[in-house]
């Protein structure tokens, strides 16, 4: 399925600025998608259905924006509304970019490539909305080939699994307004059934670990960095020392 081109420019003339934000140029890619969702005429609550949609289509812009998260600048996701068919509600929706630098607006293997970028990533990452950090690794390993074929003279690299965990989070948590109805992704590579997960607090991939012994009112801390490793300990008399590998702080 391919974008069709939509520039929109916003209309000054009304003094209405509270739309402006929906109404910046937009610069469209490859890669529409098709979202449906089952729901039952007559009984279903519009509110719950449409609201669902909209939490959804928002969960799948944040999904696209971590995939672009590490190719720097400001490049922001949009999904442009190009059809809604019933029996069930099935949206289509267009990709598109705000925010490109002016280098990249006329180039189009740069649209292609986050097009295809975008498809890509999204099909192998929608599989599993319980994947957790070492599984979400493995699919952006597998994804770094076509980052690496950025048009730019230097390639670019996969985002941080943290930022997809907490996207797919987000999709989990939209996903699960819908209980046991169905929910489909269609993209051009395939569709994808997005399975009930009840909505759950992230996994995220730790930037410390953190131990507590409660039973002994004691709270011991490892926090990680880069370039040290620092160990803090906290004892019930609220007394507290905090020593790296290179002596004590």
């Amino acid at each position: 399925m391919r974008a069709k081109e939509r520039t929109v420019t916003p209309d000054i003339t009304t003094g209405d600025n509270q739309n402006m934000d929906r109404q910046l140029t937009t610069e469209s890619v490859e890669g529409e998608i098709a979202l449906v969702i089952d729901y039952v005429a007559g009984e279903s609550s519009a509110l719950d259905v449409l609201g669902g949609a909209m939490a959804l289509v928002q969960s799948i812009d944040g999904l696209d924006r971590a995939l672009l998260s590490s190719l720097g600048g400001e490049l922001e996701p949009v999904s442009i509304l190009n059809d809604v068919q019933h029996s069930s509600l099935k949206l289509l929706l267009a990709r598109a970019l705000r925010k490109v630098p002016d280098e990249h607006i006329k180039n189009p293997d740069w649209k292609k490539w986050v097009g295809s970028l975008l498809v890509q990533g999204k099909h192998r990452l929608l599989q599993n909305l319980e994947a957790d950090a070492p599984a979400i690794e493995a699919e952006l390993k597998a994804l770094e080939p076509l980052y690496h074929q950025s048009p730019e003279l230097i390639g670019r690299t996969p985002p941080s699994v943290a930022s997809i965990q907490t996207a797919l989070q987000d999709v989990r948590l939209a996903r699960a307004q819908f209980g046991t109805q169905n929910v489909l992704v269609q993209t051009e590579l395939g569709d994808i059934a997005l399975g009930f997960v009840p909505a759950q607090a992230p996994n995220l991939e730790p930037a410390a670990v953190a131990e507590s012994i409660t039973n002994k009112l004691r709270e011991r801390l490892k926090v990680r960095f880069p370039d040290m490793h620092w160990k803090c300990t906290m004892d019930s008399d609220a007394r507290g020392s905090c020593r790296s590998r290179g002596g004590a702080a």
